[in-house]
């Protein structure tokens, strides 16, 4: 049971994080390939998939980390108005619940 809460707790620590992983992946991921692909001369699509998507999701990850509590964490936020403008509803906008004809 232990294996599995850590297990859990690990996948909800990226799923905090998903945003952050979703937008810095693609930099991160791209920079990995032209360094495998230019540097090492690697052209089996193995390494760069491996490689890419470790490093495209912890990468992300780790700079999320990093930037907990500084300014830097509004690029992976919501601004301030979008946040507040959405707090405490929880219900979905009139406009967008499906009404019976």
């Amino acid at each position: 049971a232990g294996n599995g809460a850590a297990l859990g707790q690990g996948l909800a620590a990226l799923g905090r994080a998903s945003m952050a992983i979703f937008l810095a992946h693609i930099l991160v991921a791209s920079g990995v390939r032209i360094v495998l692909a230019k540097v090492f001369g690697i052209s089996n699509p193995w390494p760069h998939l491996i490689v890419g998507i470790a490093a495209g999701t912890l990468l992300p990850w780790w700079l999320w980390r990093a930037v907990q509590g500084r300014p830097a964490m509004g690029l992976f936020e919501l601004p301030v108005a979008w946040r507040r403008r959405l707090a405490g509803t929880g219900q979905p906008r009139p406009e967008a619940v499906a009404r019976p004809s």
